[in-house]
Order: C-alpha cells, then structure tokens, then sequence
C-alpha cells in the first residue's frame, strides 16, 4: 500500500489500532489528492484522523468538500486542545466559521492567546469573578 511507502505516514499510522488503520487507509486510501498532500505534511494526516473520529465531529468533517477538509487541515489540523475543545463543542457552527474567515485573528489559537488583550479593560472573566 502506498500509506506504507512513505516513512513519514507510515510512523503516523503505525499508533493506531488495526481497525482504525483499516477505516483510514478504506476511506482516502485511493485518493491521489488527499495522499499527496498527506505525503507532503504527515501532520496533515494526523489532523484528518484527530478530526475523523471525534464522535462530536464527525457528522460535519465528513460533510466537507475535499477542499474544505484540506483548508481545514492546514491552518486548524494541529490546534491545541483547548482549541480543539472549542471546535468539538458546536463543530457545524466553528468549522463554518474557521473555513469562512482564514484570517490570523480568526485562528481560535491566536484568539484564545490574544483573548485578554482583545477584551475591554475592565471586562472580566466569569469563572475568574
């Protein structure tokens, strides 16, 4: 299989258990697009497995068109947890608007970071009082 004849994917796959390695290499295996972006950023790959099988996620990342996915996959692929979290609480209402708005300050990393600076200076937090 072709998975295996790049290190790089190969490794990424390896972690996983038989079932889901199987899942994965039935449902992109024979996508040349999806392959060689996977080839070029093994990141990429591990952000489509992260994405794929959150239970909360699901039903919208299949949803996507191929290049929905991949734009997705580049900026949002290796987000933090928190971050993460945050897409994985409502998916359909952030990943719409992670794909509508490609923009630095749109990025829920840089937002969570910025988040204090961004806010009026007399605004606090809820869970902080």
């Amino acid at each position: 299989m072709k998975y295996y004849s790049v290190p790089a994917l190969r490794e990424v796959l390896k972690t996983l258990d038989f079932k889901k390695r199987w899942k994965i290499l039935d449902e992109v295996g024979n996508n040349v697009n999806l392959f060689n972006n996977f080839k070029t950023d093994s990141n990429l790959l591990k952000g489509w497995i992260r994405y794929r099988f959150e239970p909360n996620i699901i039903e919208k990342f299949i949803s996507l068109t191929e290049t929905e996915v991949l734009s997705l996959l580049k900026r949002y692929g290796n987000v933090s947890e928190e971050g993460f979290m945050m897409i994985r609480s409502n998916p359909k209402v952030h990943i719409d608007r992670l794909l509508k708005y490609p923009e630095a300050t749109h990025h829920i990393d840089y937002f969570n970071t910025r988040r204090a600076e961004m806010l009026p200076p007399n605004f606090k937090e809820a869970d902080k009082g």
